[in-house]
């Protein structure tokens, strides 16, 4: 897995091919190119037989996911720290991959800005939002919907239904492990990897982003709310929805799953795709771009703003008034490029770019 994941293969670059079209609104060949990844994927499991190719079949709709859930023991296992733990799953397409030797060069970047133990206390520099980390009971779980979501589990480190702030487990987390009754989750393992030891490998595309843009380019072909394209983007999302669920797949209720009734209009299904991405790929890098596509469609920075607010941000007012103006999403050009390159002309929304200026003369509401 390795040389396939570690390098770029074709597979990449169709990747890279079907997120380029997405944001060129070329959906037709989005959802082509997602489509010849799928199919790769299907035929590697067919090669390999075993677990994979019968979950592909029996749980996941013909698409070679990793279970997320193993009944060792009644216990969930190991199957997603392969995804971010052990890294080079068969899920993954691209990755930036640290070798497992503490001689190696390790994934700094992630060890000081997601957390590490320093001298027995965590240290991190960021944390997640109050709206998706502050509380179990109360707020991660209505982020992720379902308390048996392994992704709310994975993705954040040492919370507790008492806590007052969270930490990003994704990426951080070498090994975590839970005991799970038929509603109640409780981590009774879980490993952190060292102080600049971090060997997590950086994932930039693995299966279910690609799923998740196919879904996006449907939603954005669908003629009105009657197309079938809008069935069709909601089962790419259930199916990666559903693999999180934290039981047995003849055990998973109706209750647990999304329901098509629930998001059967083009604007409900493009928000639920939009949620699924920021639940699947959350602190994966992913987020902010998906944001920035969403307000070049839209011709505006509405959804953008909404989302940002949600954070809670200080000096919110003044962060959603910047960001008011269309430019205001991009970064401006550096004073150097813009001396060595005449025909670069500055963001017009940070004016000359001289004294680092910001141009609040929105026009685009």
């Amino acid at each position: 897995a390795l040389y396939q994941t570690g390098r770029i293969t074709q597979d990449a670059i169709h990747a890279m091919l079907c997120e380029m079209y997405l944001w060129k609104q070329d959906y037709q060949k989005c959802i082509d190119y997602a489509d010849m990844i799928i199919a790769a994927k299907q035929q590697d499991a067919s090669d390999k037989e075993g677990t994979l190719m019968s979950d592909m079949n029996s749980y996941f709709d013909g698409y070679p996911l990793i279970r997320e859930w193993t009944n060792e023991a009644d216990r969930y296992g190991n199957s997603y720290n392969e995804i971010f733990g052990t890294g080079n799953s068969d899920e993954s397409i691209f990755e930036l991959t640290y070798m497992r030797n503490d001689n190696m060069l390790a994934n700094s970047a992630v060890s000081t800005y997601y957390g590490n133990p320093d001298n027995g206390v965590f240290y991190n520099r960021v944390q997640p939002s109050d709206y998706i980390g502050l509380d179990v009971s109360n707020n991660v779980f209505k982020f992720f919907r379902n308390t048996l979501d392994a992704r709310g589990h994975w993705s954040f480190n040492a919370l507790t239904t008492t806590s007052t702030s969270s930490m990003i487990g994704k990426y951080v987390m070498s090994t975590s492990i839970w005991e799970v009754s038929s509603s109640t989750v409780k981590r009774y393992l879980t490993s952190t990897w060292s102080k600049d030891k971090n060997h997590a490998n950086w994932i930039i595309y693995r299966l279910t982003d690609i799923m998740l843009m196919k879904a996006e380019a449907l939603v954005q072909m669908a003629a009105d709310d009657s197309d079938a394209k809008l069935e069709e983007a909601f089962n790419l999302v259930n199916v990666v929805n559903r693999r999180n669920i934290m039981k047995e797949a003849d055990k998973i209720t109706a209750n647990d799953q999304l329901k098509f009734a629930d998001y059967n209009t083009k604007d409900k299904m493009e928000e639920l795709v939009m949620e699924e991405r920021h639940r699947e790929l959350l602190f994966e890098g992913k987020r902010w771009f998906d944001l920035v596509r969403r307000s070049l469609r839209d011709g505006n920075t509405q959804y953008l703003r909404t989302q940002l607010g949600n954070k809670g941000l200080k000096n919110a007012g003044i962060v959603s008034s910047k960001l008011t103006r269309m430019e205001a999403i991009f970064w401006p050009y550096n004073l150097d490029e813009l001396k060595v390159n005449h025909n670069l002309t500055q963001n017009p929304a940070f004016g000359s770019g001289e004294n680092s200026s910001y141009e609040n003369t929105a026009t685009n509401q």
